[in-house]
């Protein structure tokens, strides 16, 4: 007896929430159970789980067969569901497009869909299908709505002079989309509600306007490769998202403005650096700054934009290895350093290394650099997803009143206040692998910070027995 057909219907549909299409249709098909359930479920997946592995087990003509079934079971559901007015909350469609008439089918599903007061729905079209798929006005004008997610589709707006009035409407993402500045003006305005907006990959795009827009909270910018303005007013956007990163795209975006007093997080990734001309973020607790490029390196624009996120209280830089995290001291020597407020700072290196002396004294002192007064200061080199090749080092410091004792301040020159050097108190390090030069890093500490009192070096949590000497990991002891 199967037990789990039993079990109340919520429960079922609550089970079929998790399955890919692939598994939902074949129960549906084998149970008379399954398929009621499914009948009323609120939730439309048709992903290309299914679609793909009918190329699997048949060929040519079968294939457009077995797809004809497919699509005359879903076709007849979605119908049933219409004449039964049945709420659709979630409707997602990925497939291919091969000819016009694959087009007009859709069509007619996405009419079912908003007939029965659809609330997110998700087109993914292949890249390389024979039709671009035209989106219906209808859906421009849904009042339902409350997520709609594009992947490669175009807009057709002309009948209604461009109208758009989606008053529900709390997330949009688009991937691959053709559009214009006044299509997205249009859309903003059309869609007061608007929390969250993602573009990806979309083209057409000069620049991007969004001026008093309450609502909007969240705001994605990836690879538009004709965006060369970005300027957002919202005062309660909470995080910004911008990456411009392959090499295959003219990257013509130079300024971004942002007034956003709300912000808390704002990322950018990037080839080449940007003028960020206005950044009003009081409230700004975590910014990301992240250069691809191996051979790129740093200069007085780059230094100019880490200023603008001095007022975090996380700064995450993401790079590709050491090398490119190290500030040439000649720029040292000309500019302040340039988020000296910043006190947690987070280096995160694409590349696997071995903190060895080579290489940590140099880098350490640079990102000290880079922020002076710092309370934690974390370097993370490869992937956690690969052991053998992911290190971390740790650094927790802590202070006492700055002391001057006769000593050239000119490492402060350029500060509001004095510099690590003249109150560090207390370093504590944690050595995830213990591959990193304890001695080095004790040399370097005690001899540039005199007021220093505490030294601890750990490895993976554990501190080390010091018998004096300070020898290689493999003779370390712990308590």
């Amino acid at each position: 007896m199967d037990r789990i057909s039993e079990l109340p219907e919520p429960i079922l549909q609550h089970i079929l929430s998790f399955l890919p299409f692939k598994q939902v249709f074949q129960c549906a098909i084998l149970a008379k159970r399954w398929k009621h359930v499914w009948s009323t479920f609120p939730i439309l997946r048709f992903d290309h789980t299914y679609f793909n592995s009918l190329s699997k087990i048949a060929r040519g003509r079968d294939v457009w067969l077995k797809r004809g079934d497919l699509y005359s079971f879903v076709e007849q559901n979605l119908e049933s569901r219409r004449k039964q007015r049945l709420l659709v909350k979630n409707f997602t469609l990925s497939d291919r497009l091969g000819r016009q008439k694959s087009a007009s089918r859709v069509d007619r599903w996405l009419s079912f869909a908003l007939e029965s007061n659809v609330e997110e729905l998700n087109l993914d079209f292949e890249r390389f299908a024979s039709v671009c798929y035209c989106l219906p006005q209808s859906v421009l004008l849904s009042k339902s709505l409350r997520l709609l997610s594009l992947h490669r589709c175009k807009f057709d707006t002309s009948s209604t002079g461009g109208l758009i009035n989606m008053s529900s409407l709390r997330k949009v993402c688009l991937v691959e989309v053709h559009m214009d500045n006044q299509f997205l003006q249009s859309l903003v305005v059309g869609c007061p509600a608007l929390e969250d907006m993602n573009l990806k990959w979309c083209y057409g795009l000069k620049g991007i306007e969004l001026l008093c827009h309450h609502g909007l909270m969240a705001v994605g910018i990836e690879e538009n490769r004709d965006l060369e303005r970005v300027e957002l007013e919202a005062p309660n956007l909470c995080s910004v998202h911008i990456v411009q990163t392959s090499c295959e795209i003219n990257l013509n975006l130079v300024e971004v403005k942002l007034d956003a007093p709300k912000l808390c997080r704002f990322d950018h990734y990037t080839r080449s650096v940007i003028s960020l001309s206005s950044l009003n973020a009081l409230n700004l607790s975590v910014a990301t700054y992240g250069m691809i490029s191996r051979d790129d390196p740093w200069n007085v624009k780059k230094i100019e934009f880490l200023s603008k996120l001095s007022n975090s209280k996380l700064l995450s830089l993401s790079l590709q290895s050491a090398e490119n995290a190290i500030m040439p001291k000649r720029l040292r020597k000309t500019v302040s350093s340039p988020t000296y407020n910043v006190k947690h700072l987070h280096l995160i290196l694409s590349s696997p290394m071995s903190f060895t002396r080579y290489a940590i004294g140099e880098l350490v002192d640079s990102l000290l650099w880079i922020s002076p007064l710092l309370d934690s200061l974390t370097i993370e080199a490869g992937s956690i997803y690969k052991p053998d090749d992911y290190d971390k080092i740790s650094f927790k410091l802590s202070y006492e009143k700055p002391v001057y004792k006769g000593e050239n301040s000119s490492c402060c020159k350029f500060l509001p206040f004095p510099c690590w050097r003249h109150c560090l108190k207390t370093v504590e390090i944690d050595n995830r692998r213990g591959s990193a030069d304890k001695e080095i890093l004790s040399n370097y500490f005690f001899e540039n910070a005199k007021t220093l009192e505490n030294f601890q070096f750990l490895v993976g949590g554990k501190k080390i027995i010091d018998d004096g000497t300070f020898g290689t990991p493999e003779y370390w002891t712990f308590e």
